[in-house]
This record gives C-alpha cells, structure tokens and sequence, in this order.
C-alpha cells in the first residue's frame, strides 16, 4: 500500500522535526534519546510476544551484528540531534539521505554487485551534492567544525545501513522485526553505558525528557516497522528512491515552515543535485 511509504517518510521526518524541537525547547536529547530506546525496544519485543526467548536470542547468527548496529544506531541519533541544532532540519535531512552512497559503495566490493555508469555518475554527483550543498561562504575555524557534522552523520547513517544489509543478506532469514528490536535493545544498553561513563550530572531527565522521548521512541519503532512494511508491498527500487527523496524534499519544506531556515543558490543547487544521485545510485 502505497499509505506505508508515506507514513515511513513522515516519521522519518519527524525525527529529525522533533529533534530540532527539542533544541528549540532545551530538553535534554541524550536523555531523551535514552528514553526513546527504552521505548522502541519494547514496543519491538512486544511485537514478537511468545515468538522467542532470550536463550535463543543469543543463538541467533545475527546477535553480533545487532549489537554493533545499536552502537552505530546511538552515535548516529546523537549526531542527529547535533546536526539539526547547528545545520538545521533541511541539510540534516540531505546528510542523512546522502548516506546511501557509503551502502552502494560497498555492494561493489563486499557483494561483487556490478558497477554501472548511472550509479558511478550518481556516486560522483552526491558527492558534489555535498559539496554544494555545504558551500555556504564559511570563513572561521569555528563555522568550518559544523561542516564535520553532517559529514560524519552521513558515514555512521551508512555504516549503519551497511550494518543492516551484511546482516539482512548473510544471516536474517524471516525474523527482522526481531532484529531490529535487539538493535535497539543495544543502542539503550550503549546509551546507559556512556550515561555512566560521563556521570550523571548531564544526564538532565525530567517529566519533559521522559514525554518527549516516550514520543520519539513511538516515532523511531514506526519508522522502521512502515519501512519493512513498505518493503514487502512494493519493489526495493520503488520503496528506497521515493522515501530518500521524499525526506529530502519534506526536510526542506519544514525547515522553512516552522524553523525559517534560509537557503542560498549554493545550497538549493546541492539539494537539486542530491535529488538526481539518489535517483541515480537507486536506479543504476
């Protein structure tokens, strides 16, 4: 059905539109972020209720990939919430897109998957993509560092990805509802780590963090859970394309709704060209 994949791409957006709430507001993310696993994971499990048991979840060929997936999972949300505070919901949403690159990448030398002149010149245009898109007349030190951001955003959402498809194509077989819900697991296991690691004193939780992360949590499982139902309704090279573009479009139009963010030619050029890689790479 075609409402899976437009309800996958809004609360894909809305992750990013609710973190750059929460910066907007002073909730503290990382609590939030820790709260929204809490969350994601057991409405996961809920939904594999009877279907498992914790024995046979450490059996599992893909526990080990899960747990390093939930790593990515937390770095990555992190670098969500950093990105949308300094470069805004817009090229946040253009970063995170632009992480399909680091996937295809990977198919040509981890799958043997053969190299075609679309996805080479789809590769190679998402990479003036980002350039463009990021050449905004920066001149000090201190506005070059937020350059890094969705760069970095756009390597761990790609290893991520990459994370899911090594697991999805060598040892997923029928239960990926269950695996996405042990990656979240891990992600709330790393998070409680780091939380002890850097002590409590940043660790602001209040009624706000726990509400507004009970929310992103909701909107994170279903993410995910409209993604796998839009897979299942409709080709790979349909579902990927339409929602990449799509969050990139809705990021923008959001952007500059609720958060007046100001774009120049540089920028809306760099998101054209974002546009035409991802139909690009998801088509060659």
């Amino acid at each position: 059905m075609m409402l899976y994949i437009i309800l996958a791409i809004t609360a894909s957006t809305s992750i990013i539109v609710l973190l750059k709430i929460f910066n907007k507001i002073n909730i503290n993310t990382f609590a939030a972020i820790t709260v929204n696993y809490v969350v994601a994971t057991a409405f996961g499990f809920a939904h594999e209720a009877g279907n498992f048991n914790t024995a046979d979840l450490l059996a599992r060929p893909w526990f080990v990939w899960a747990m390093i997936s939930g790593g990515l999972f937390i770095v990555g949300f992190n670098l969500f919430a950093i990105s949308t505070k300094n470069v805004g919901v817009a090229l946040t949403g253009m970063a995170s897109r632009m992480s399909m690159v680091v996937s295809v990448l990977a198919g040509l030398f981890l799958f043997a998957e053969e190299p075609t002149w679309i996805r080479t010149s789809g590769i190679v245009v998402g990479l003036a993509a980002f350039y463009f898109t990021f050449n905004k007349g920066i001149k000090s030190d201190g506005e070059k560092k937020f350059f890094i951001i969705p760069f970095a955003l756009l390597l761990v959402h790609g290893f991520s990805d990459l994370m899911m498809k090594v697991a999805q194509h060598y040892y997923i077989s029928g239960d990926f509802v269950l695996f996405l819900s042990t990656t979240f697991f891990w992600a709330l296991i790393f998070a409680i780590i780091y939380t002890f690691y850097k002590g409590f004193k940043s660790f602001k939780i209040s009624f706000r963090e726990i509400s507004g992360g009970a929310i992103l949590g909701i909107i994170n499982w279903y993410s995910g859970y409209f993604l796998l139902l839009s897979l299942d309704s409709f080709d790979v090279s349909v579902v990927i394309p339409t929602i990449n573009i799509s969050i990139v479009v809705a990021s923008l139009i959001a952007g500059k709704i609720f958060f007046y963010e100001k774009l120049n030619a540089s920028t809306w050029l760099g998101i054209a060209l974002a546009i035409i890689a991802i139909l690009f790479i998801s088509n060659g």
